[in-house]
């Protein structure tokens, strides 16, 4: 049982595959500081925190976020009130960039839940993003299907009818000067208490036929469900047969920008 850290990198290059690190008493079971030239783990590797307290089987701080790959394997924290990772930096260096934790078992398939195991930018501007999507449906299982949307989108991006339903699992960002189009026809559902907040453009393509839809994701959906849309600094948009349900706030403007609504519906 360490004390501290079952593995702690600050210089140097980790590969572990099929390896168990946990922590009982410690802090992390891996943690990655600044220094680090890159780590990756793989083959189905168990990564577990049990210390109940706001403990973190995996803590990143510092390190460039493209070195780090964390995948196929289990990041669990059975702690109560402890989480998976834990990313803070204290600067914007890395703000928003991702690292790599791509088809691992979380301890659960629910994107919300295993959002909310996870410390990062969608919690603070000092830290990266953990890229969680996709995720296995079991240990060792297969990956979940979804078209899954989160984050910040920094070039120009269409979401397309062909690819509904887009599933929000955290906060998406539309970035300063760049666009995201919605083309007819697009379902955008809302898995949990998150914000489309856009400081770009936001351009709404729906028609009488085909609007966009943008609601709630949640089984039972109900008022409340989601913070709703928001425009910030000078973002601004043209929203055309839009129906929206389900949230806080519908369409809320802060900022500088312009919003044009036309043949519309926010309920």
């Amino acid at each position: 049982t360490c004390s501290q850290y079952a593995v702690y990198v600050s210089n140097g290059t980790l590969t572990a595959s099929g390896v168990t690190l946990r922590n009982d008493t410690g802090q992390r079971a891996l943690s990655i500081s600044g220094g680090a030239d890159g780590v990756t783990v793989n083959g189905n590797s168990l990564l577990e925190v049990t210390r109940a307290g706001g403990y973190y089987a995996v803590e990143l701080s510092g390190v460039n976020p493209a070195l780090v790959a964390i995948t196929n394997s289990q990041l669990l924290a059975t702690g109560t009130n402890s989480g998976a990772v834990y990313a803070y930096y204290g600067s914007t260096t890395y703000s928003g960039q991702a690292a790599n934790f791509t088809n691992n078992w979380w301890g659960t398939a629910d994107p919300v839940a295993i959002s909310a195991r996870i410390y990062d930018y969608a919690d603070t501007i000092y830290a990266p993003l953990i890229d969680f999507t996709p995720f296995l449906d079991g240990p060792n299982g297969a990956p979940v299907p979804g078209n899954f949307v989160w984050g910040p989108i920094s070039a120009n991006t269409t979401w397309t009818a062909a690819n509904n339903p887009y599933v929000m699992v955290e906060d998406v960002t539309v970035q300063p000067g760049v666009t995201l189009t919605l083309e007819a026809g697009v379902r955008v559902e809302v898995k949990g208490d998150y914000t489309l907040q856009t400081q770009g453009t936001l351009q709404v393509n729906g028609t009488a036929a085909s609007p966009v839809q943008v609601l709630s994701g949640q089984a039972s959906p109900a008022a409340g469900n989601w913070t709703g849309l928001y425009f910030s600094g000078s973002g601004g948009g043209n929203l055309t047969q839009l129906q929206l349900h389900h949230a806080q706030y519908g369409l809320q403007l802060s900022g500088t920008g312009s919003v044009s609504l036309t043949n519309s519906l926010i309920e």
